[in-house]
């Protein structure tokens, strides 16, 4: 039970229920496959109308949510060969998107039709060298699919009734993974595809160092209202004429990240890391993969960026 909605809803929770099964069917490979099923009842209205405004809402087929149910169901296998891993995985989500579809709304009226259909996977191949300090080379994709419906035309825009098409991205629900320290940090990127590569070498039996490349591009870029640029600044020609817009970009950007960890003891470790940024022109026009897609992650400027983060783990 995530959230209980308590006396004025008699069907207002949000639950999350799940069935995990996993096998070591063949030596030193691990198989996996799961259901997981999150439910949102909480009610949804976009107008609370008099009896006779309320059935014209029925007629015209608005303002009539379901709860929302995201289910998700996947695979996963992970194991190695001699010198060779892999990890990979695959999971397909679906569902009704009634809470995503509410926010939707350029007028009064939501989209009560969305619908989560979004696959997410992702896979990673390395080879261990039987050399000094054991280097190990690795090769990574992710997928986390998604969409961007944010466009309307100008009869979209002229009419009342109109229920604007919902962008719903794959949710990562409970996810523990940071794609990026600039900005996954809740580990809810979304509506992106990620390329990976580096090299992971351990100079000690207690220092693990890291150096890796990532490249990250938006599945569906969002097209900004059109816009005066003033160094920088910008200004909406016409905010208002959601309709106006150019087309943005989805190249997010080049990360190089190093990453050093020092066990001093078996539950005591130690861990630095440096990121730096080559912001993509998806960056800074702004696309919408934060949040599970429903929140930009655009940046104020074309400036490159540097994360730094250093952390003490202590298990007891």
């Amino acid at each position: 039970m995530l959230a209980e909605g308590g006396l004025a809803e008699e069907d207002g929770d949000v639950t999350f229920y799940g069935l995990y099964a996993s096998t070591p069917a063949i030596e030193n490979w691990t198989f996996d496959a799961y259901w997981l099923w999150l439910r949102d009842a909480r009610g949804l209205n976009d107008t609370n109308l008099g009896f006779f405004a309320e059935r014209l809402e029925d007629v015209f087929g608005v303002d009539d949510y379901d709860a929302t149910n995201i289910h998700t169901i996947g695979l996963r296998a992970s194991g190695m060969i001699g010198g060779f891993d892999l990890n990979a995985e695959a999971a397909y989500q679906w569902g009704d998107a009634g809470q995503v579809g509410y926010i939707f709304k350029p007028f009064l009226y939501g989209d009560d039709d969305a619908e989560y259909a979004n696959w997410a996977g992702t896979i990673e191949a390395g080879y261990t060298f039987d050399a000094m300090w054991q280097p190990r080379v690795f090769l990574g994709f992710d997928y986390y699919g998604g969409e961007d419906n944010r466009d309307i035309s100008l009869f979209d825009w002229l009419w009342p009734f109109d229920q604007p098409e919902a962008s719903v991205s794959f949710n990562r629900l409970f996810s523990d993974t940071m794609r990026s320290g600039f900005f996954d940090l809740n580990n809810d990127l979304s509506n992106v595809w990620i390329g990976r590569g580096g090299v992971m070498a351990h100079p000690t039996e207690s220092v693990t160092v890291i150096a890796s490349l990532t490249y990250f591009e938006a599945l569906n870029a969002f097209d900004s209202p059109v816009y005066w640029d003033f160094g920088g600044l910008r200004i909406p020609v016409a905010p208002g004429l959601s309709f106006w817009t150019t087309e943005g970009a989805d190249d997010l950007g080049w990360e190089i990240d190093l990453v050093g960890v020092y066990r001093y003891t078996e539950d005591l470790s130690f861990e630095g890391q440096i990121s730096y940024l080559f912001p993509g022109d998806g960056l800074v026009d702004g696309s919408f993969t934060s949040w599970n897609g429903l929140v930009t992650n655009q940046g104020s400027d074309k400036d490159d960026s540097i994360y730094l983060t250093f952390e003490t783990s202590l298990r007891f």
